[in-house]
């Protein structure tokens, strides 16, 4: 039912899923002797109050994060806490602090099957526990429209909004983006491209380098001879002032240097198309290449966005056995080339993860007061043409 819900609200500027997230507790196995009496008891906040000598005001405090306790005080309490295996009651601060926390997601609304899979996910980590006092939002902003996407972010801020999650995309005015929030001190992590120069407290999504080495891994265990690799690569066109959005850039800088290393008898080249060229010159451009250098080249790596051009390409002159192909993404154009064996492989870059670890790591800071030490990117795949018949389970994960 709230997967329906959600599909059916997708469309609409913004949809609202109320539920709530879970917490990973950690506890530690080597006891100390002080504690193992304790073990037997039900551990409350009164119970690490006697053990370590405190009064319960103070421990009370040290959880709630109070400035009037000192900081090795709350280290002692905090410490004793996890060996024990103790826990605070979340429902309960939950409705002790009697408002919901609102995380709030912004990206473009297209492509659409990529944010929808994005949506899931957030649908997924918000279904899995409840009553913990959080809410969450998501708001496709239209492309190429800075206006609406400010119009959004204003009103989310002044209906409430404690912490965000922003893509990086060079379609909008980043730096207008990222500086309302930082001028309204307003938590934000980056999802699916990061922006280091940023305030943001992490990010989740892939390292578009690794994508980059995955694929020049299986170009080269695919084609295990001497032979040459064509790169099809479309640049970023605009002056983005956050170099993380130069996706395109690192998966190619990664993928030349890994097959140079690990396959240097395997040669490469680039053809880059420009984002103003027209559809009927691209067009004639790919014929040409693969009319006028067939023999030249045994694997065709595509990094640009144009998979259905390619496609279409291949199928037209019979070559779907001719070249081993490795696409970026798993489009719906690529689904369809991929089971008609036009193309060879794809990427995935799993926006159902993203959008699951980006609810988890806002939720993370809001519970925490800061970011987790450690966040590993989201893993990539490959994804074969006789796969796709599983596609659902290629973003689901347990």
């Amino acid at each position: 039912m709230v997967e329906k819900k959600i599909r059916h609200d997708y469309r609409q500027k913004m949809y609202y899923v109320r539920h709530f997230l879970p917490v990973t507790l950690v506890v530690s196995r080597n006891l100390p002797v002080y504690s193992l009496s304790a073990m037997h008891d039900r551990i409350t906040q009164d119970s690490i109050a006697r053990a370590l000598g405190l009064s319960i005001k103070t421990v009370q405090r040290a959880f709630s994060g109070s400035d009037k306790v000192a900081e090795s005080t709350k280290t002692s309490i905090q410490n004793y806490a996890a060996m024990v295996g103790y826990s605070r009651n979340r429902g309960a601060r939950a409705l002790v602090r009697n408002n919901l926390q609102s995380m709030h997601l912004f990206s473009s609304s297209s492509p659409e099957y990529f944010w929808s899979k994005v949506a899931r996910g957030m649908e997924s980590a918000l279904v899995e526990t409840r009553d913990f006092g959080y809410a969450a939002f998501y708001h496709p902003i239209p492309p190429r429209n800075t206006a609406a996407y400010m119009k959004e972010l204003q009103r989310a801020s002044t209906e409430g909004l404690d912490a965000a999650a922003v893509v990086n995309n060079p379609e909008y005015d980043m730096g207008r983006i990222f500086g309302f929030l930082d001028h309204r001190r307003i938590p934000y992590i980056t999802l699916n491209i990061d922006a280091t120069e940023t305030q943001r407290l992490g990010f989740i999504g892939p390292d578009y380098g690794a994508g980059g080495r995955l694929a020049a891994e299986f170009i080269g265990k695919t084609i295990r001879s001497s032979s040459k690799v064509l790169i099809i690569h479309n640049p970023v066109d605009s002056e983005h002032i956050l170099a993380g959005a130069h996706v395109n850039e690192e998966r190619l800088l990664h993928f030349v240097s890994y097959l140079s290393v690990h396959f240097p008898y395997i040669e490469h080249q680039v053809v880059s198309f420009g984002s103003n060229q027209s559809r009927t010159d691209i067009e004639q451009e790919l014929e040409d290449i693969l009319t006028g250098g067939a023999d030249d080249f045994t694997g065709i790596y595509s990094i640009a966005d144009m998979q259905e051009l390619l496609g279409k390409q291949i199928l037209r002159r019979g070559l779907e056995s001719r070249y081993i192909i490795l696409v970026h993404g798993v489009t719906p154009e690529t689904e369809m080339y991929l089971r008609s064996h036009a193309f060879t492989a794809a990427i995935h870059q799993n926006p159902f993860k993203q959008g699951y670890y980006a609810i988890k790591l806002l939720e993370y800071y809001l519970e925490n007061g800061a970011a987790p030490s450690t966040i590993p990117p989201v893993s990539q795949g490959i994804v074969l043409g006789h796969s796709m018949d599983y596609e659902d389970d290629i973003w689901r994960f347990e």
